[in-house]
């Protein structure tokens, strides 16, 4: 399909299309925005390919020693600019889990809680080769545009709903299995 994948009835899917058209007007008049929504592009896959591309020809690397660092925002931050390098995305929500801004880590979902917010999450691309990932202990939660969790191969080989794995720190006391056993990943929109 030409539109992008929604798990919301045709109310919703209509609502979120003028606010995604709302934002692509905002864009071609003002230029890029500080923050991306994730729900509001329909590839966000070739986004996060582009901000690769410029990190590796502004610094003259080879892309496949790119990678992103990813860092959450405080949950009042709104950025009016965007970073230095890489890029912000909004609207995301965690599934399985919640992020604890005080500790600065993924921790257990509270119970009747579906889908708490994730804050602004910066995508930072580094060079391998010269930066070092981060020490601390991280599950590699997968960044889904929809709560669905599938999708298909397209054209190009990649899942139409998969985006990226996102690091996530956790408290050292929780292994990653913990996390993969609960199913926790980020989505960016849900049915409501």
């Amino acid at each position: 399909g030409g539109s992008s994948p929604t798990l919301a009835g045709l109310w919703g899917y209509l609502e979120a299309l003028a606010a995604r058209v709302a934002v692509l007007r905002a864009w071609a008049r003002d230029g890029p925005p500080a923050v991306f929504w994730l729900a509001g592009l329909s590839f966000p896959q070739a986004l996060l390919t582009a901000v690769k591309q410029d990190f590796a020809r502004s610094f003259g690397v080879p892309i496949d020693r790119v990678r992103f660092a990813f860092q959450v925002l405080a949950p009042d931050a709104e950025p009016d600019e965007p970073p230095p390098s890489g890029v912000y995305l909004s609207g995301l929500f965690l599934d399985g889990g919640r992020w604890d801004a005080g500790a600065g880590q993924l921790v257990e979902q509270v119970d009747g809680e579906l889908y708490p917010p994730l804050p602004v999450l910066w995508l930072r691309p580094y060079d391998v080769d010269v930066e070092e990932p981060t020490s601390r202990a991280t599950y590699a939660a997968p960044l889904y545009k929809t709560a669905a969790r599938r999708g298909e191969l397209d054209t190009t080989g990649h899942s139409t709903n998969y985006v990226v794995s996102v690091d996530l720190p956790i408290a050292a006391a929780r292994d990653v299995e913990h996390w993969v056993k609960r199913g926790v990943a980020i989505v960016g929109q849900y049915a409501s």
